[in-house]
């Protein structure tokens, strides 16, 4: 059915009748599906075609709004055209320092505005923060955006429009380590549309620090909301894939070295770690060329984490202490308290459990300073797989939930996705069968769509132990021998803790099925896509 896309194209026209009845009239030649992608494209060229029942203004869709647009004052226009830089939400406190910086406008702005409200071409609503933000229709904004192309002030108009929004990246990113992480990460989500046209034009100017200082502000908001996909496609336009790299190149500035590490930031958290070493030791070289000890030392920590990640621990120890004498010399405390975070995970995969929650108690002090509650709750997540290593399983469910809570307050997409996963495990252990489906499900969906692929990984040992709960045996098996797929693809290997839980429950698999049935259902596993792995995982377990 072509429902949907039919809604998607009354939506993308505004429901206006006019623009409705113009497009359908295309629909002898085109799908709905390529209408709806040439409309997506802004352009109102598909909406020309012409009615000899209408009158000629509106003939055409762009006749109609031009027949209005030529109503408005000159000062009218201008001010019109100008808005049309914004894509989305128009706060008043955008709209004042971007569209006038050659004071061309000799309106009051206010007054120009309201007018406008008052014509329809522009709405009023209240933005997230209750300050006044105006709203364009689609159809009135491509005509007006049109207008601009063709006038010799856009580049000013949109250099200006990236200027202010790269000061409110920049805000936001050093506010998402402190107590105001919640509202900034809201407000940086309602301006996600004009941070990307602002990064558009941006790579289309071949503005390459600006691109880089945007990627340094926005990569922790990429990580919350899942967008790392989007942030590894715009610093590549910068720094290049990891496979062109040259290591002894000279650093352009600061701000391009540390793009070099946000590239392997994302790339960490995708589970690409191959790609994610060679911008990080990029990164580390740039760095220390520029006697950057502070960020060399964050890096180092980086580095300490794809050791540990691949089961180096011995060398991830060393780094992890060459990485907290930088920070603490330079006084970078969040990054002190994520190195101590990483030492107790580590102490924690070797079984010192004390040495693990002394490390926990230190990094928890440190984030609780900063008002860091994201990170807190992590360092809970922690203590929470204490408690499991301990059997403790109320306790752990209980840390669990609030670390859930605190994520989905945060709308924190990786936090989230975690904590479902525990609690999968905290369930399958308790032997609530029913509860583990159900967060192994919403899990697994959260972890695909953020495209962490050791995070998949991890889900389908729990769905193999969860099968093995239900007697599903050969299901079992294939999940294993799936998991096994994905890790080696990933070089990611299980860390003790994990590899002796997984080999108990396909011991007791093989046992039930045989060491033949075993060995067919765990290579069958191995030959599963991705796709067809998770399907598996979520599926009624009709495969026995």
């Amino acid at each position: 059915t072509n429902t949907p896309i039919v809604a998607q194209i009354c939506a993308r026209l505004d429901g206006l009748p006019l623009a409705i009845e113009l497009a359908a009239a295309r629909i002898k030649m085109l799908s709905p599906a390529a209408i709806l992608q040439q409309l997506c494209q802004g352009s109102l060229q598909l909406l020309s075609g012409r009615s000899q029942t209408l009158p000629s203004r509106q003939q055409t869709l762009r006749g109609a709004i031009a027949w209005s647009y030529n109503l408005l004052t000159e000062q009218e226009q201008l001010l019109l055209n100008r808005l049309a830089i914004f894509v989305g939400s128009r706060p008043l406190e955008a709209i004042l320092p971007v569209i006038n910086p050659d004071e061309q406008l000799s309106l009051d702005l206010l007054d120009g505005l309201s007018s406008l409200v008052d014509k329809s071409l522009l709405s009023q609503q209240e933005g997230p923060d209750g300050e006044p933000n105006f709203l364009m229709l689609r159809t009135i904004h491509a005509y007006a955006r049109e207008q601009l192309a063709t006038s010799a002030d856009e580049a000013l108009i949109r250099r200006q429009h990236a200027r202010f929004y790269l000061a409110l990246a920049e805000e936001g990113g050093a506010a998402l380590q402190g107590p105001e992480q919640g509202q900034w990460l809201a407000r940086l989500a309602w301006a996600h549309d004009n941070l990307r046209a602002a990064l558009d034009w941006a790579t289309d100017a071949g503005e390459a620090e600006l691109v880089a200082r945007f990627g340094q502000a926005l990569w922790r908001f990429w990580d919350a909301r899942g967008h790392h996909r989007e942030g590894r496609r715009w610093l590549e336009w910068l720094v290049g894939p990891a496979g062109s790299l040259d290591p002894t190149a000279t650093p352009a500035s600061l701000a391009q070295a540390r793009a070099l590490v946000v590239a392997g930031h994302l790339a960490y958290r995708q589970s690409d770690f191959a790609v994610a070493r060679t911008y990080y030791e990029a990164g580390r070289a740039q760095l220390e060329q520029l006697d950057a000890d502070l960020d060399v030392g964050l890096v180092l920590h980086n580095l300490g984490l794809l050791h540990h990640k691949q089961g180096d621990l011995h060398q991830a120890r060393s780094v992890y202490a060459s990485s907290l004498a930088r920070l603490r010399a330079s006084g970078a405390e969040a990054g002190v308290a994520n190195v101590l975070n990483s030492l107790g995970n580590l102490a924690w995969m070797q079984g010192d459990l004390a040495s693990a929650r002394d490390y926990y108690r230190q990094s928890s002090e440190h984030y609780r300073r900063l008002g860091n509650k994201q990170n807190e709750a992590m360092v809970f997540n922690n203590l929470g797989a204490i408690a499991m290593s301990e059997e403790d399983y109320p306790t752990a469910a209980e840390i669990f939930q609030r670390c859930l809570t605190i994520h989905e307050e945060l709308d924190n997409k990786n936090g989230t996705s975690l904590a479902l996963s525990n609690l999968a495990e905290v369930a399958l252990e308790q032997g609530d069968l029913g509860a583990a489906q159900r967060y192994l499900a919403e899990a697994l969906a959260q972890k695909q769509a953020l495209g962490h692929r050791e995070g998949v990984a991890i889900l389908l040992e729990t769905a193999g132990r969860l099968a093995l709960g239900k007697a599903q045996f050969n299901r079992c098996a294939t999940l294993f021998g799936a998991a096994e797929e994905l890790r080696a693809q990933l070089a990611a290997p299980r860390p003790d803790v994990v590899q002796r839980l997984c080999e108990s429950a396909w011991n007791q698999a093989r046992a039930r099925l045989g060491a033949e049935p075993f060995a067919v259902a765990w290579a069958t596993g191995r030959t599963l896509s991705e796709p067809e792995m998770i399907a598996l995982a979520l599926g009624d377990g009709s495969q026995r």
